[in-house]
C-alpha cells in the first residue's frame, strides 16, 4: 500500500473528507463545509483510485511521509507552505516559499488565459508591504512579501505590466505607490478601479469616494469584515482569520466590477 493511501485511510478514520475542483484537497468536514472550508491541504497531482479503475496514481512517498507527518503534528501544522484554503469566495493559497510561488502564479497564469483579469491588493504595515493579494476567477493567492521580498518584482512585474490582463484595484493610487516603490514594479492599463467606476455611477458618496465595505454592502449584498484592515500585517505565523481577510480583499474585487458594471450599463439602457 501506497504512503499516500494510508494517509487517506488516517484521514477518513479521523472524520475528514475531501472535494475535488482540479486538485484533490483534504478538509475537515466536521468542522467546516465543503462549500466554504476554513482550512484545507492541497495535495497535488493525486486522487482516490476510481473502484475497477487502472491506478493513476504516481507513487511519491515523500509527500506521503510530509502528509503524515502533518497529521502527527496535529492544528500546529496549519500553515505549511502553500497550504490551501477556501473563503466565502472560493479557494486561496498562503505562499512563501519561492519554488511554491513559482508553481502558483503558473497555475493565475493559467487562468488568465481563459479570463484575463486579475484582482490586486496589497497589505501594508507603516511604510513596509506585507501582503501581496490576487484573484483570478478560480483561486486567489495571498504572497508573503516578507518572505519573498527578493523576488516580488520577478513575480508580479510580468503580470502587471502584461496589456492583455485586465487589473482591478480598489483605491488604486496607494496600491501602484507602494508597488512601485518598494518593488520598482509597473502597472499598466488597463487597470480598472471599483472605487472610481462607482464614484461614476453615483458621485452622491458622502466620503466622496465609496470604502470597499461600502461598496460589497450595496453591490454584492455582502458584509466585509474590516476588523484587520488596520492590524499588523508583519506578524508571522498570521492567523487564519486575517489570512482570509487578505484573501477576500482581492477575491471580492471581480464580482464587485462586475456587479457594478452590470447596473453601469442598466443605466445606460435605462436612460437611451
Amino acid at each position: 500500500m501506497k504512503d499516500v493511501d494510508r494517509v487517506w485511510a488516517t484521514l477518513r478514520e479521523r472524520g475528514c473528507g475531501w472535494y475535488t475542483e482540479e486538485n484533490t484537497v483534504l478538509l475537515d468536514t466536521a468542522r467546516h463545509s465543503a462549500s466554504r472550508p476554513d482550512s484545507v491541504c492541497l495535495v497535488r497531482r493525486w486522487r482516490p483510485q476510481a473502484e475497477g479503475a487502472e491506478d493513476p496514481n504516481p507513487v511519491d512517498l515523500e509527500l506521503g511521509r510530509w502528509l503524515l507527518a502533518t497529521l502527527d503534528e496535529g492544528a500546529g501544522a496549519a500553515q505549511h507552505i502553500g497550504v490551501g484554503r477556501a473563503s466565502f469566495w472560493g479557494p486561496y493559497h498562503w505562499v512563501t516559499d519561492p519554488d511554491d510561488a513559482d508553481y502558483h502564479m503558473k497555475a493565475l497564469w493559467m487562468d488568465l488565459h481563459e479570463r484575463p483579469i486579475v484582482g490586486v491588493e496589497v497589505e501594508c504595515h507603516y511604510d513596509q508591504v506585507c501582503v501581496v493579494q490576487l484573484a483570478s476567477g478560480r483561486r486567489g493567492l495571498v504572497l508573503d512579501a516578507l518572505a519573498l521580498q527578493g523576488m516580488m518584482r520577478d513575480l508580479l512585474q510580468p503580470l502587471l505590466w502584461d496589456d492583455r490582463v485586465y487589473k482591478v484595484f480598489h483605491g488604486h493610487f496607494s496600491d501602484l505607490n507602494w508597488l512601485q516603490s518598494k518593488f520598482s514594479i509597473v502597472v499598466t492599463p488597463p487597470t480598472i478601479d471599483t472605487a472610481v467606476i462607482a464614484q461614476e455611477l453615483d458621485n452622491m458618496w458622502e466620503d466622496g469616494q465609496p470604502s470597499l465595505q461600502t461598496l460589497c454592502r450595496q453591490y454584492l449584498y455582502y458584509e466585509l469584515d474590516k476588523t484587520h484592515k488596520t492590524a499588523n500585517w508583519r506578524q508571522r505565523p498570521m492567523p487564519a482569520e486575517m489570512l482570509e481577510h487578505a484573501a477576500i480583499g482581492a477575491q471580492v474585487l471581480l464580482p464587485l466590477c462586475a456587479a457594478i458594471e452590470m447596473v453601469m450599463s442598466s443605466s445606460v439602457w435605462g436612460n437611451a
